[in-house]
Parts: structure tokens; sequence; C-alpha cells
């Protein structure tokens, strides 16, 4: 048995108490080319972005992930704010009782070229079920987005500021488009700088959470990258030496990633294994839809359990 819990205007002021602005989620970029992540918006569609968080300001949608009667809600069941809604679904969703999941980052997080639920949404029904509480979830990663994108928003964006102090569980994943612009060139160079400028938006960015958490207990996970290079038609022209610097460059951020959240009592989830096999050599492709680079619905089920298989410490188990 599942079920869904509506939440009213009085529940949204519980859950974000200032005008919903501020990141939106959707397809915002063109494709930056097979192999790669989606290109960072441009300054016009960033203004898109805007309005078109403002849009969704008026349609109120969350994502609740809700035990009823020992009952969670299936994954990816959306439900909009101003549907109709029983008592009692209601009260089961009262903002005292329900916790809060904010997922922010980029395309891996915010895609929605596979038609499906997506990780975040996914989670939130197997946080619910652990923790034993309904967990409301808002994606507000974005296409394209860099690390200093994300540093930015947070800097600018009330809305997510205040989404992030109130968060119970925070989940991030962001870095790999920092690396993209160093395209198919074995230059190390390119790749040091940009692994160092992620390492600094981190910490700046953690720094900036613990901040608006300040004391509170919550949940901080951090995705890894798995390697879309591996069996991608383009980049295979590119031959095994590049093959092999780059998963030296991959491995290179993914180490930034972890040792920036572990810093931060926040936890790191590796997805190469999940998606590249035990030796991280094997084509993500059975995970991925047909651009080589993001999840498809079986991608995301995985991310999904490999962050429910970190643990909920410090909220549970």
């Amino acid at each position: 048995m599942t079920d869904a819990v509506t939440l009213n205007d009085r529940h949204l002021q519980g859950f974000v108490h200032r005008p919903r602005i501020g990141l939106q989620t959707g397809e915002h970029d063109a494709p930056a080319g097979r192999g790669s992540l989606l290109r960072s918006p441009s300054p016009g569609q960033n203004a898109q972005m805007h309005i078109a968080s403002m849009r969704q300001a008026a349609t109120g949608l969350l994502v609740i992930a809700v035990l009823v009667s020992g009952c969670a809600v299936s994954p990816g069941s959306t439900v909009s704010s101003d549907q109709a809604t029983s008592p009692t679904q209601t009260e089961a969703a009262s903002p005292a009782e329900y916790l809060r999941l904010v997922a922010i980052g980029d395309s891996i997080a915010a895609s929605q070229r596979c038609e499906c639920a997506r990780y975040p949404d996914v989670y939130g029904p197997l946080a619910a079920k652990a923790l034993g509480q309904p967990v409301a979830v808002q994606n507000r990663a974005v296409n394209g987005a860099t690390s200093g994108d994300l540093l930015e928003t947070l800097d600018s964006s009330p809305i997510l500021r205040s989404l992030i102090e109130e968060a119970d569980i925070i989940t991030i994943a962001i870095g790999i488009n920092d690396i993209n612009p160093c395209g198919a060139e074995t230059d190390r160079a390119c790749y040091d700088s940009a692994i160092a400028g992620l390492q600094s938006n981190l910490e700046a960015l953690l720094g900036q959470i613990d901040t608006l958490q300040g004391d509170h207990p919550h949940i901080l996970r951090a995705t890894a990258y798995y390697n879309v290079k591996i069996g991608d038609p383009g980049a295979a022209q590119f031959g095994p030496s590049f093959q092999a610097f780059y998963a030296e460059q991959l491995a290179s951020l993914n180490a930034a990633i972890c040792e920036a959240v572990a810093a931060h009592d926040g936890l790191c989830v590796e997805l190469l294994t999940a998606f590249n096999g035990p030796a991280g050599d094997q084509d993500a492709a059975p995970l991925l839809v047909d651009d080589h680079v993001h999840p498809s619905r079986e991608g995301h089920q995985v991310i999904a359990q490999a962050i429910a298989a970190s643990g909920y410490a410090p909220l549970g188990p």
C-alpha cells in the first residue's frame, strides 16, 4: 500500500517561509556534446531560469515521501500544493513531523532526460522508511552548474539559503562541470587548476552550509562521479592514452569532493564501482540514457540506493 500527502499553503510556509525564487530544476542548456555534461547557463539563460523559478512558485510542486500507517510513498510520487487533500493526509504531513531533504548540484540530479523519478525523489522514500518520518524533497539542482555557479547562487539566493538552513538532509552533486572545459586534451595544468578551484569553492560552500545549519543535526552526503568516457564513441577517438589520463583526473576530482565533505562532517558516496564495475573500467551505458552522461531510471535508483547505504547518521543508524 502506498499513500501520498499534499502540502497546503500552511504547510509550505512551514518549509519555505520566503517567496519561492532562485534555483530551478529542468533543462536549461543545450548539450555540450557526447561524453560531457551540460554547459553552464549563459546570463540570458540564468534570467530564464529565474523566470521559470517564479513560475514554479505559482505551482508549488513538492515531492513527499511519506509513511502513513507504516506504508511508504512510491519513489517519484509528485503532488501539487493546490491539490485537494483529506484531513488525515494533511495532518500526517504537518511541518513539525516531516523531514526536509534538499538536493543541490548539477544535471546528474537535475536532468529530466530519463523522464523518470530522479535520485533525490527515489532517495526520499528510502530515507522516510529508514527514519520513520515523512520526507519532503526539494530538488534545487541546475543543469550545467559548476561549483562556482552553486556557490554564487547560495550567496545570492535568499530562498536557497532558507532551504539549506531548514534542511534535515542535504545531498550535493557538483564538480564535473568544473573540469569539462579542459575537454579531450591531456592538459594536466588545466585539470589541476580546475580541481584546485573546485576545492576552494567546496570549502566556501560547505562552510556556508555549516553556518546556516548551526548546531542543527543533519545528514550531509556528496556523491562522487562515475566515468562517462569509457565506452562513449565520442571519447573513443582519442585513444587509450586519453582514457587513462581522464581516469586519473576523475580520481583526483572525486578525492577532492570526498575530502571536502569529510572535513565538514559529511559522507562521500562513491559511484564509480556501481556504474563502471569493481575495477572502474566498464562502460556505464546500462545505467545511462542515450547521451551516455546522465542516469537512466535504473541509474537514478542505483544512486539513491548508494546514498541510502551510507546510513542516516546523525539522524538515524
